[in-house]
């Protein structure tokens, strides 16, 4: 299992606790994952145990109150001494401590609730909000369904929100600057199923973030059946991982090491991208790269579809590693039946689809 996929589980079986300590949670948990490194991944989640076991936890110990967060920074502490030296440890736990203290003091925070006198699932309606003063904040986690997400540059030099969503009865959707650094968007008791009543069909819904130009820290954008969309005009990220289905990923003008991109029965395009690691992975859509950097290695999975690269450099650069099925692959002025490996270059890129045909230009 990976980060991603345990949080998105942890989100699901925390949806009984209040909105506040979810947040928490989930955020002091991918933070969690990112101190103890990729590579101590699988050793993170045998300590926490299943997303499931972890949030029985927080719903039995000790209810909804700040012990939880006191035991968090504990496990934290015991788990870091196991990998490092007590040195280290002693600062990560007084720098969970006075993030403690801001989020404490500072933060915002919006509920949007609607209530309707009847128990009809027609009592819908649309809220918009705009806020283009709010705190600074590095990092970004989304956890919705049904709304395209949509992250650009301010043209003000500040940090805003829009939504723009059909809100059910008794739902509740959440921003919140939880402590000055990252901002988080969630909705709380989801339906199953979010689909727009006749009187709502042709809203358009959506949240709309935007960031000044600076260096931001992890983007963790996680909806479903709606389009991710991501393009800061040249920022530069810590890391990036962004997950839908049934819709498209587009991301544009970023730096990132660490790039994650997966969907389904749609594409996944990446436009004037700089990265030293490249995930992307769908089925039943395109993968487009067009003035993408790759410094170390990129892995692109497709199924029924196509894979359309446009490198920079030379085929002296790279070494290509490619298979289809009932495709055919072209990479610069070459052509190959099914499989191929070529080139020795220090940049590794692997391209597996079926049904498709692989296409890479220099």
């Amino acid at each position: 299992m990976t980060k991603k996929e345990y949080l998105e589980e942890l989100n699901v079986a925390l949806i009984r606790l209040n909105i506040d300590d979810c947040a928490d949670a989930l955020n002091y948990y991918s933070e969690y994952f990112d101190e103890a490194g990729e590579e101590n991944t699988e050793q993170v989640i045998r300590e926490l145990g299943s997303p499931e076991e972890l949030a029985r936890k927080f719903l039995t110990e000790s209810g909804e109150d700040v012990s939880k967060k006191q035991q968090l920074r504990k496990r934290s502490t015991r788990f870091y001494c196991a990998i490092t030296i007590s040195a280290i440890a002693f600062i990560i736990f007084l720098t969970f401590a006075t993030n403690f203290i801001i989020h404490l003091t500072k933060r915002v925070s919006t509920n949007v609730k609607v209530n309707s006198q009847d128990a009809s699932t027609e009592k819908q309606q649309l809220y918009e909000y705009a806020n283009d003063d709010l705190p600074a904040f590095k990092n970004i986690s989304i956890y919705i369904s049904n709304a395209n997400v949509e992250i650009e540059p301010s043209t003000n030099g500040k940090y805003g929100i829009e939504l723009a969503l059909v809100i059910y009865e008794d739902e509740t959707v959440t921003h919140d600057v939880t402590d000055v650094s990252t901002l988080l968007v969630q909705i709380e008791e989801p339906h199953n199923s979010r689909s727009v009543s006749k009187k709502y069909g042709n809203v358009k819904q959506y949240v709309k973030i935007t960031v000044p130009e600076d260096v931001y820290g992890n983007f963790e954008l996680m909806t479903s059946n709606a389009n991710l969309t991501i393009a800061l005009a040249n920022s530069s990220l810590d890391r990036l991982n962004a997950s839908t289905s049934n819709s498209k990923i587009h991301i544009a003008d970023v730096t990132c090491p660490n790039i994650d991109a997966t969907t389904s029965n749609d594409e996944i395009s990446v436009t004037n991208v700089g990265c030293n690691e490249l995930l992307a992975s769908t089925s039943n859509g395109n993968i487009v790269l067009s003035d993408t950097y790759i410094d170390s290695n990129a892995t692109l999975t497709t199924s029924n579809d196509d894979v359309l690269i446009n490198l920079p450099g030379s085929m002296d650069d790279y070494t290509i590693s490619a298979y289809t099925s009932n495709g055919d692959i072209t990479i610069g002025d070459d052509s190959y039946e099914n499989q191929t490996k070529c080139g020795t270059g220090p940049k590794v890129i692997s391209i597996n689809t079926s049904n498709g045909d692989v296409d890479i230009s220099f």
